[in-house]
């Protein structure tokens, strides 16, 4: 057994807490972790985002959970107090363990697709998070992340910061190690096609109000689909208390459409089944970008876990998986009039929907078998181990800085 000790600034879903990406692939993994292992959370999430300054405890599902005052020397504090063997952290929390120099073995997850997407919603990847991101791989000593495709995407950053090169590779050394999502315990039923109503149709997008989501086509959609003859009812379950005025513009714009949408606000994690249970499909409206080809969709895993069928124009790997095991239908992103299609499709077609429920437990079978391989980081566990090159302070280098090295390195070369 190891004392794992996870710091984090997403939402860790006890009690009435809500979750985000990261933190529901944490939920996930020391689900599966919790019954060999002792887990503590610190959770920065209440401090950071919601500036609640005092500190408490939880336990739950034998999982403690500590809330933190965000400070980096806190967090070392903390951490010290804790005594842990291993420490996992998201990659995008490491800035906070700053002040802790002690070189205790550390597994780094890069969940969420981070620089890519701050791409997909501002244009531009900011400096700082290059750097962090560059800088991140000198400092663990079990790298891992939960998608194939995003994996690729790392090790070519990894070549970038230098920390993979043919000197250095092995062929028996992953360097960053596929550890798949799975899916959190107590699954729904999957939805049974008999319960869907001919003149009604109950819509599901869960998840919070995010700004990577593709709200004018859907709305679009279902005006044109309720002049064709649909009724439908539409839920948005999920606030965003980040960004409560861009809630409040997407809200605005579904006025229009009446009474038959509607938003839930935040709804906590524990609480979400409430909805799933009422509703027919799920959609994924996310925007056609590169980071949406490389992310892992967890809203398309939270559809499984729930037993629905899904609408999706993502092209991520489980987008994919769904299509290709029918669980669901794709739609062309922008495409309002495809995504009509579909829904009529969905609605008036109880073959279509008996091959969705078919597919919906294929993908359950994939996903559960491909998250049963962590031998892995079982293995890392078992004797956690500090890497010989591990930095235990980062050294930042400028982007420019680095860009005038490797440029006037490359012309030193080209002259000998």
């Amino acid at each position: 057994m190891a004392k794992i000790i996870c710091v984090t600034t997403s939402p860790y879903p006890y009690g009435d807490n809500i979750t985000d990406g990261p933190g529901y692939r944490a939920y996930s993994l020391f689900q599966k972790l919790r019954e060999k292992h002792d887990i503590t959370i610190l959770s920065l999430y209440e401090s950071f985002h919601l500036h609640k300054l005092d500190e408490s405890r939880y336990l739950e599902d034998s999982i403690r959970i500590r809330t933190i005052k965000y400070t980096p020397s806190r967090v070392a504090e903390a951490i010290r107090e804790e005594s842990p063997e291993v420490i996992y952290v998201p990659w995008s929390a490491l800035s906070f363990l700053s002040r802790f120099k002690e070189k205790v073995p550390t597994i780094i997850d890069y969940v969420g697709s981070g620089l890519l997407e701050e791409l997909a919603t501002t244009g531009r990847v900011p400096a700082h998070l290059l750097k962090l991101t560059l800088d991140s791989f000198w400092r663990g000593d079990f790298l891992i992340t939960s998608g194939a495709r995003f994996r690729f995407f790392i090790l070519a950053m990894l070549i970038a910061a230098k920390k993979a090169t043919l000197i250095t590779a092995t062929p028996t050394d992953p360097l960053i190690h596929l550890v798949p999502m799975s899916l959190p315990p107590d699954q729904l039923p999957i939805r049974s096609p008999r319960r869907i109503d001919s003149k009604r149709i109950q819509l599901l997008v869960a998840g919070a109000t995010l700004p990577w989501y593709d709200y004018p086509t859907v709305f679009e959609a279902l005006e044109k689909a309720s002049q064709k003859g649909l009724d439908y009812e539409m839920v948005f379950m999920g606030g965003n208390p980040r960004n409560p005025d861009f809630e409040r513009s997407i809200r605005a714009k579904a006025e229009a459409l009446g009474d038959r949408v509607s938003f839930t606000g935040v709804v906590p994690f524990r609480k979400r089944s409430d909805f799933y249970e009422r509703a027919d499909v799920g959609l994924n409206i996310a925007k056609p970008t590169l980071e949406d080809e490389l992310s892992i969709r967890t809203r398309i895993f939270d559809y499984m876990w729930a037993g629905l069928p899904v609408a999706t124009c993502g092209k991520d790997q489980y987008s994919d998986l769904v299509i290709q095991e029918g669980a669901g239908f794709r739609y062309q992103a922008g495409d309002a009039d495809d995504l009509v299609d579909g829904l009529l499709l969905l609605s008036g077609d109880k073959g279509f929907m008996a091959k969705a429920k078919i597919g919906v437990s294929k993908v359950r079978n994939i996903i559960e078998n491909d998250s049963a391989g962590i031998q892995d980081l079982e293995e890392f566990l078992k004797e956690p181990y500090v890497d010989k090159g591990r930095r235990s302070t980062a050294r930042i280098v400028s982007a420019a800085a680095v860009t005038v090295r490797d440029y006037l390195g490359s012309l030193s070369k080209t002259r000998k």
